[in-house]
């Protein structure tokens, strides 16, 4: 069977996506590598090797068509929360043993988003579902984004200053962001010292991201929901302390710092 694999844990609920071609011999080449201690995901094979194969629950829960499956493997990863997300065993992107052409990463980019779920779809879903148990955080996933059928859209400048003007009179403390920034990474990071803070700054106002020209980039959650925008990646750099803002607004990765970032459209 051609498509969408998952390894459960059963006991955290960690979850692996993988796409095969050939679904048992898949599941076999997997204990066949975690019994020789040769698994290439360090994670799965730490937890064959302290819990043993019982631990883990395969299943196969999307059938496609074989030029389908990157796009479907990436949909499934983003799906459990991505690979920032320390629930997901998943280390790299969907398909990157490869280098993606063009048409598949829009293709990956765009695939369901802002789209409610097919009856087929849910079954499906419904089905790989079946007698497991989800946790807290997962569930909440779920819910989320099938109450919210607009995430990843581009939101027109008119509903920008809507979502700004709403959340305008929230104000979140210092501690209270870095906490939900940190949540977001799932790694601690040492916070820079004032004069750390100081010495970027003052680098980044000769930053040429500066300039009249430069382009406004806008900042989303994980999630996808707008969140601000700023006039510069040097100014969003000040602001935020988080680096590689270029690299993601380019596509080169999927976020930074915890966050979506996007050049300004128009």
């Amino acid at each position: 069977m051609i498509g969408i694999y998952k390894i459960l844990n059963t006991k955290n609920n960690k979850v692996y996506i993988g796409q095969t071609k050939d679904y048992d011999k898949r599941i076999r080449e997997h204990l066949r590598y975690l019994k020789n201690n040769t698994h290439q995901n360090k994670y799965l094979q730490r937890t064959y090797n302290k819990y043993g194969a019982d631990i883990f629950e395969f299943s196969l829960i999307e059938e496609c068509s074989e030029k389908e499956l990157t796009i479907r493997e990436q949909y499934w990863i983003d799906f459990y929360g991505g690979v920032s997300n320390p629930k997901n065993y998943n280390l790299r992107e969907a398909g990157s043993r490869g280098t993606f052409s063009e048409e598949v990463l829009y293709k990956i980019r765009t695939a369901r988003l802002g789209k409610p779920h097919s009856e087929e779809s849910k079954k499906k879903m419904s089905k790989a579902h079946s007698g497991k148990i989800l946790s807290e955080k997962t569930k909440r996933l779920i819910s989320k984004n099938n109450r919210r059928p607009h995430l990843g859209k581009s939101l027109s400048s008119d509903t920008k200053k809507k979502i700004g003007d709403a959340n305008r009179g929230k104000k979140r403390t210092e501690a209270q962001i870095e906490s939900i920034r940190l949540s977001k990474l799932g790694k601690p990071r040492k916070p820079h010292s004032e004069e750390s803070k100081k010495k970027i700054s003052d680098t980044l106002k000769k930053n040429t991201y500066d300039r009249p020209q430069a382009k406004k980039v806008d900042k989303y959650t994980l999630d996808g929901e707008y969140i601000r925008t700023y006039n510069s990646i040097g100014e969003a750099q000040r602001i935020t302390g988080i680096y590689n803002i270029s690299a993601a607004c380019r596509g080169r990765y999927k976020s930074a710092g915890g966050f979506i970032w996007r050049f300004t459209n128009g």
